[in-house]
């Protein structure tokens, strides 16, 4: 079962839209759009549905306390979306939502459905 991971998303009060979603080996991702990110539309205050692209950072530990970078990572670095950062990204910008939901179902904890 896929989880869309837009559907944990705030609707946003101060003018940003994202998130912070656990992931598993206490690994979290961060998912944010508006002006002050990397994403598409830089707008504040949209639904996660009317974003195309989305700013994306990994960490692991709490909180923050150490950023992962996919592409440098060796059980990451392969994986086709690893492409979006460069060995010196904290974060990747103007990802593609079907790259997020890819990201996010890699790395989420698995349940019952995988």
């Amino acid at each position: 079962m896929m989880y869309d991971f837009r559907h944990y998303m705030l609707l946003p009060k101060s003018g940003q839209t994202g998130t912070s979603l656990p992931l598993r080996n206490g690994m979290t991702m961060s998912i944010r759009a508006g002006k002050r990110h990397y994403s598409d539309p830089r707008v504040d205050g949209l639904s996660p549905f009317d974003y195309e692209t989305f700013e994306v950072g990994i960490w692991s530990g709490e909180p923050f306390n150490a950023w992962l970078n996919p592409f440098m990572e060796p059980d990451m670095k392969g994986k086709k979306w690893s492409v979006h950062w460069t060995e010196h990204d904290d974060v990747a910008g103007w990802v593609p939502t079907k790259v997020v939901q890819q990201i996010y179902d890699d790395l989420r904890e698995s349940d019952e459905t995988g």
